[in-house]
């Protein structure tokens, strides 16, 4: 709770901070976010392993920072390999975050495997390991933080829910409309019960965010476990 957005974010939009909001809505919009792009928008420590293949090791989550790369347990040797983490103003990896091997035949870009290529990382199953520092972040004032159509997102999921619930007094109703949306939908609840809900949900200005931060094969990338690694 409180990954993405808290309660001063909320209080700044002027919506409600009581225990019911921070302790039962706040984490199915967090949630929610997470299911839906496949991403965790907050820097975590974690550790993956993964099955190599004969092409460039996909990561479940962007890669911040590497503290230990092993391959049938032994260190990979940081000078043959290279790892796809570069954010804006330059080339975005974060929707493709992996690390790639060099080539021994390298014929493209920087001298490295092109996507796909070989030689790969020798197919295998769970002989990768990667720990380190995860998470699909912006860099701002030296932390790394959500992305700001992230936090909006989060805020308004927040405000769905509310809508959705009722029980709000004719000042908040009318509040929760500079949101934009009509709020008539399906509940945060039943949208992270229904597995790989390809509609959505159904509110244009929510999906189009959600599409935008979407990993292209989401439904190939390795798995994680919300709320943990």
């Amino acid at each position: 709770m409180g990954n993405i957005i808290n309660e001063a974010d909320l209080a700044v939009e002027g919506l409600p901070t009581d225990q019911r909001v921070l302790t039962v809505i706040l984490p199915l919009a967090e949630e929610a976010l997470e299911r839906a792009t496949g991403y965790r928008f907050y820097a975590h420590d974690a550790t993956f392993v993964l099955d190599g293949t004969d092409g460039p090791l996909v990561l479940p989550q962007p890669l911040i920072t590497l503290s230990t790369f092993t391959l049938d347990d032994e260190e990979v040797d940081a000078a043959s390999y290279i790892i796809r983490n570069r954010r804006p103003p330059d080339v975005d990896d974060r929707l493709y975050p992996r690390i790639e091997r060099l080539s021994t035949a390298a014929t493209w870009g920087e001298g490295w495997s092109s996507i796909g290529g070989s030689p790969g990382w020798g197919s295998g199953v769970g002989n990768i390991s990667v720990t380190g520092t995860f998470g699909f972040t912006d860099l701002r004032n030296g932390a790394e933080k959500p992305p700001h159509e992230i936090i909006r997102l989060c805020v308004r999921l927040v405000a769905y829910e509310l809508a959705r619930v009722g029980d709000l007094d004719a000042q908040m109703a009318r509040k929760l409309q500079i949101y934009g949306s009509s709020f008539e939908g399906i509940s945060l609840a039943s949208y992270l019960a229904a597995a790989d809900r390809p509609e959505g949900f159904a509110v244009p200005e929510i999906d189009q965010v959600i599409a935008r931060f979407s990993h292209p094969a989401k439904a190939s990338r390795p798995k994680f476990a919300f709320g943990g690694a």
